[in-house]
């Protein structure tokens, strides 16, 4: 995939990947698939050099990852969230380590191989994601629940010019979504969306399938399922693409 991303999220929607090999092929397909932007640092030129069929050279950082200069001019200061996709998950600690120097609570989701080296990536504070565990789950999930696999593979994998994926819409003050309800908002008639699920401010608990009588409060995240032009129409409403 290549060529210029659909409109979707906000300003600040650019992201950091640290390391430009296979997984990070998948990873950069979904982020310009969906619209957001990127900047990979990668030290190896052969795999810099395929990453340009999908980026363009101005964002494609021929570093190391692991360096604070390199970070930093990736954009790590203003990025939503840094990557961490090396293949060592010592690595990948000490990219989650300066990312978070540059910018004390940037959120880093790094890429574990090693169970033993997992709770030291979750104290640096890293969102640890094991590619084993997910496919495994995933597994079990296509022999248990074949429906839902099934639903969940055609909405990530179909071609197709407006893509639909689970997003979340940010409540916020300048909106006037405060204090009202789902109910009065009437979201559905607005956006064409139902709301799946709703977490109060940013560390609060999701509730699934809000009732209409959820009275909204600033920094709420609604989750939706829709593609990019009915997820704009709930930003509009009540504040901005997360």
């Amino acid at each position: 995939m290549s060529g210029a991303a659909p409109s979707g999220p906000g300003p600040r929607d650019h992201y950091v990947l640290a390391g430009g090999g296979t997984t990070a092929r998948v990873i950069l397909d979904e982020i310009l698939r969906t619209g957001r932007r990127c900047t990979v640092v990668e030290s190896r030129p052969e795999a810099c050099a395929s990453l340009r069929d999908l980026l363009p050279p101005e964002c494609i950082l021929e570093a190391d990852a692991t360096e604070e200069e390199a970070l930093r001019r990736a954009g790590t200061a203003d990025a939503r969230a840094v990557l961490a996709t090396l293949q060592d998950d010592k690595l990948n600690l000490v990219v989650t380590v300066t990312a978070r120097q540059i910018r004390p609570g940037i959120r880093v989701i790094a890429r574990g191989n090693d169970p033993l080296q997992w709770p030291r990536l979750r104290r640096a504070g890293a969102v640890v994601v094991s590619s084993s565990h997910i496919g495994g789950r995933r597994l079990a999930a296509a022999m248990i629940h074949t429906e839902t696999t099934v639903f969940l593979n055609e909405m990530l994998t179909a071609p197709s010019e407006k893509p639909i994926r689970v997003e979340a819409v940010v409540v916020t003050e300048e909106k006037r979504a405060v204090g009202r309800t789902l109910t009065d908002l009437d979201v559905f008639r607005h956006s064409g969306l139902q709301v799946i699920a709703l977490c109060h401010g940013p560390e609060g608990e999701f509730t699934c399938n809000p009732g209409g009588s959820v009275r909204l409060e600033a920094g709420d995240r609604l989750v939706v399922i829709g593609d990019f032009e009915r997820v704009n129409r709930l930003a509009a409403l009540v504040g901005r693409w997360e």
